[in-house]
């Protein structure tokens, strides 16, 4: 059984400090786990990839 999961997801790579300290102290586990980050899509709702790809690139952020 294949358990990877696919998702869209957003680290926070600038002035983060004050939000691992926090995610630090009331979440510990999940800290240790995975940096700061939003989760843009989960693996239900990034199918067709196709479509994702176009509706981000027509938000023009790059």
């Amino acid at each position: 059984m294949d358990m990877t999961r696919h998702q869209f997801t957003l680290f926070l790579t600038e002035n983060n400090t004050v939000i691992e300290g926090i995610r630090a102290k009331y979440n510990p586990e999940q800290y240790k786990l995975i940096s700061a980050h939003v989760t843009l899509c989960r693996e239900d709702e990034i199918v067709p990839l196709r479509l994702v790809i176009d509706n981000v690139s027509s938000l023009h952020l790059l």
